[in-house]
């Protein structure tokens, strides 16, 4: 899996440590899909600068990006679901017939929430 960050994000003293632990949930999510896609952070092109960033996600030809506000960021919970829901919306436009591949994947994903859900109440 390929994170790239760009500079004016890495920059930035109040994203930076909120990007760091969000490409840690990311790379916990990805950590068994073979072909996981590429992530890269930009500032946000919608919402003010220092406030919001984009993320997208890549693989082959296809991309799919959402800008976050650093609150969302920080959300663990809510955040694993829109990581989650931004890798649908790429796997449906990169496989879009291999409607098998994508109900497979977001089960192997959902049963993995589902556990650390259940590891994080029984903490």
């Amino acid at each position: 899996m390929v994170i790239t960050i760009d500079d004016k994000v890495s920059a930035d003293e109040t994203l930076r440590p909120v990007i760091e632990k969000t490409n840690s949930i990311i790379q916990e999510i990805f950590r068994r899909v073979p072909d996981a896609p590429s992530v890269t952070w930009r500032p946000s092109s919608l919402l003010p600068s220092g406030s919001s960033v984009e993320l997208e996600f890549s693989y082959d030809r296809e991309y799919v990006a959402r800008d976050f506000r650093l609150d969302q960021l920080t959300n663990e919970r809510d955040l694993r679901f829109a990581l989650t829901s931004l890798w649908g919306e790429l796997i449906m436009l990169a496989f879009g017939s291999s409607s098998e591949r994508l109900i497979q994947a977001l089960r192997e994903i959902r049963t993995d929430e589902v556990k650390h859900d259940l590891h994080l109440q029984g903490a």
